[in-house]
């Protein structure tokens, strides 16, 4: 079958660019400059309703003055390094600390803040690229860290990275999309999850990784789909501490592979992911009461959740495999996710 998807000229947003693909289904989805950010994804559901599955604001101003990474690309190092710091050879290396002592999302490389040079335009998609110089948030070295986007007749979504340096560096790239498969009418209690995983996380009071631990019989097991209330309703002490689900999961298996499932019933929206990562964060918007939509009213607490495909949080200070997250001049990263949303019952 030929590839129907098109690309609409890119419109003027504020300072910045929407580039908006679009496939032979009408599946529509916004992608920024600023921040490589899907601002929009946009499908009908089984009634013929167009709806918006995941979060984001009207103006690029909101983005920029926005804490909770809506939309955007994180890194070089997504999710936490423990004190912000490790050792590499011998010599003890200082990333900026930005959450307590902890480095989170790349510190104040803010790349999902970032206006990102468009390299490559076509109908297949979008290639969208940056530079973290050596020494911006304590990385110690310079990195080109490319994104691309392609959307396809199928409605999948991929998101590939690339990111070259040119001297040992930890590179974790994940991307910060709060999906809300009903259209944000509803929180996200009400969607039914599965994530392919025998084993998560158990993280200290700083949500770092202490061990794993198998998800049988506790809150963390989604090996058969359920609700993320149920998870919610057995109040256990990590979803309780962490005030709903922000853990990481080990993913089963190896390769690009279907590693997690989600689905609302009200549109019957159903959103696939696939990945090549070993890792993914589950977070279920636990603090988005503490940040305000483009209406100026808090987006409420639970409104989205995240699938953040990933390494290890930390993972650079694991012995055993810090290594394997270390991008050298001769290794590049190289990733990717897929997105694929469809429709249950449609009439």
């Amino acid at each position: 079958m030929d590839h129907k998807t098109t690309l609409v000229e890119p419109s003027a947003w504020g300072d910045y660019s929407l580039y908006c693909l679009e496939n032979s289904n009408g599946v529509r989805v916004e992608i920024s400059d600023l921040g490589a950010s899907i601002v929009s994804f946009k499908l009908k559901d089984r009634y013929h309703r167009e709806r918006n599955i995941v979060l984001g604001y009207n103006r690029p101003e909101h983005y920029l003055a926005g804490q909770a990474y809506v939309g955007g690309v994180v890194g070089p190092w997504g999710n936490r390094i423990e004190n912000g710091r490790y050792d590499h050879a011998g010599n003890p290396i200082q990333l900026c600390q930005n959450e307590g002592s902890n480095h989170l999302h790349g510190g104040d490389c803010e790349l999902h803040k970032r206006r990102w040079d468009v390299t490559i335009l076509a109908a297949q998609g979008v290639t969208l690229e940056t530079q973290v110089n050596k020494g911006e948030g304590g990385y110690p070295a310079n990195l080109r860290i490319c994104v691309t986007y392609r959307l396809s007749d199928a409605n999948e979504l991929t998101v590939h990275y690339w990111v070259e340096s040119d001297d040992d560096c930890p590179v974790n790239l994940t991307h910060h999309a709060y999906f809300n498969l009903s259209g944000g009418k509803h929180d996200v209690q009400g969607h039914i999850v599965a994530i392919d995983a025998d084993e998560y996380w158990d993280t200290n009071a700083e949500q770092i990784p202490t061990q794993s631990r198998s998800v049988m019989g506790t809150a963390m097991d989604f090996l058969q789909p359920k609700r993320i209330a149920l998870g919610f309703a057995t109040e256990e002490a990590a979803l309780v501490s962490a005030g709903g689900y922000d853990h990481c999961f080990i993913l089963n298996g190896e390769g690009l592979r279907p590693v997690g499932w989600a689905f609302e019933q009200s549109g019957g929206i159903v959103l696939e992911v696939m990945s090549d990562r070993p890792a993914m964060q589950f977070y279920t918007g636990n603090h988005l009461s503490d940040h305000k939509d483009s209406f100026g009213k808090p987006f409420g607490t639970h409104m989205g959740f995240c699938f953040e495909t990933q390494s290890y949080p930390n993972q650079v200070n694991m012995p055993d495999i810090a290594d394997q997250v270390l991008v050298t001049p001769s290794r590049p990263f190289n990733s990717t996710t897929v997105f694929k949303a469809s429709v249950e019952g449609q009439a």
